[in-house]
């Protein structure tokens, strides 16, 4: 199973293997502390069986058409890559809120995990401990990206795990504490933490009660925005004549680019068709090829995409516009020198400008 899940991991996005790297790295050392290393080897044998039944038929497939080392790269070298090399957003106020608001699960697994190891050291605690704080620091490490909050969730059930245990040894003593009739500091400064507690817990019931009647407005916006995507996509696309759509590239969000991708049968004849900006950041040779690809032989016609919110001259300093923006000042002096605007619509929050190259 953990063979399957790593496989998977990554396929779709190496980072998110974290937490299963993590399960087989204490299984593993739990093991060899107790000797028993022909579970041990068995184990290792599955799961390697396992990352190949997921990961194998992909690799014959690449192989056969002699794109392997692409496969491997843009799957796997280039996540590493970015992972590792990432320049980290600055330690101020909106990276601290994004920490407390998104991190906080894990922020409690590690303390609440902290205070049950005094009492209770047991494999699965200390497991929890370090889960909670390997996953916490890595994706402290990691561009400070929402979609990155996935990571947390196989992590839940620690989190419970623990806060039972918290209760079990906690509870009864607690009660007597505050039961005591005379003066205590201790029992003042524990019925403190339990009104603030209270509060906190308060605040981020409501702030992630209030967050998901917000994404499922957005969900039903983004039902509206799927049917006008598609009617203006395909309108686009008309004005691309039938000869020249092989002449052809994108710039943009990998997403918005991977729908228009799939809606108009028209892909990028680039390697990389989606956030050349973000990714040229963390390897300089893949802005700078694309660039050379369309210098050296220029295409007909380029698509070029941009978030809505990148307009606006407020609050510039966010994570967002920092790292996944997509407005580009060399690109769009190319596109003045040497194209002319063919098409501009607002499809799906995203400015989408379609140019032609000048006769």
């Amino acid at each position: 199973i953990y063979g399957l899940g790593f496989g998977a991991c990554v396929l779709l996005r190496t980072t998110n293997a974290l937490p299963i790297c993590c399960y087989v790295f204490l299984s593993a050392i739990f093991l060899i502390r107790v000797n028993d290393f022909k579970i041990l080897l068995r184990n290792a044998v599955h799961f390697c069986a396992g990352f190949a039944i997921i990961v194998l038929p992909f690799v014959i497939y690449f192989a056969a058409h002699d794109a392997l080392y692409d496969m491997l790269y843009g799957t796997i070298l280039l996540n590493l890559n970015y992972t590792a090399n990432s320049s980290h957003y600055p330690i101020n106020t909106i990276f601290v809120v994004y920490v407390l608001i998104n991190f906080m699960p894990l922020i409690l697994l590690t303390a609440l995990s902290s205070v049950v190891f005094l009492k209770d050291r047991n494999k699965l605690i200390f497991s929890s401990f370090f889960i909670g704080i390997t996953t916490l620091i890595f994706m402290m490490k990691l561009r400070p990206y929402v979609g990155y909050c996935t990571l947390i969730v196989p992590t839940m059930s620690f989190l419970f795990i623990v806060a039972v245990h918290l209760v079990e040894i906690y509870l009864k003593p607690l009660k007597e504490l505050l039961n005591t009739k005379e003066f205590s500091l201790k029992r003042l400064t524990v019925k403190f933490c339990i009104v603030i507690t209270v509060l906190i817990s308060a605040f981020y019931i409501w702030f992630y009660s209030k967050s998901f009647y917000a994404l499922y407005k957005i969900t039903t916006i983004e039902e509206i925005f799927a049917v006008n995507e598609h009617i203006k996509m395909l309108k686009m696309k008309e004005l691309i004549p039938e000869s020249e759509r092989n002449s052809f590239v994108t710039w943009g969000r990998s997403g918005f680019i991977a729908n228009w991708i799939l809606i108009t049968n028209m892909p990028s004849r680039e390697r990389f068709f989606g956030y050349i900006k973000s990714f040229g950041d963390v390897d300089p040779s893949i802005r700078k090829n694309w660039f050379k690809s369309v210098k050296e032989n220029p295409p007909l016609w380029i698509l070029y995409c941009w978030k809505k919110n990148e307009l606006y001259t407020i609050n510039k300093d966010t994570i967002e516009r920092t790292f996944l923006s997509n407005k580009d000042a060399e690109l769009e002096t190319l596109l003045r020198e040497k194209y002319e605007l063919r098409a501009m619509e607002e499809i799906s929050l995203q400015i989408v400008k379609l140019y032609r190259l000048r006769n």
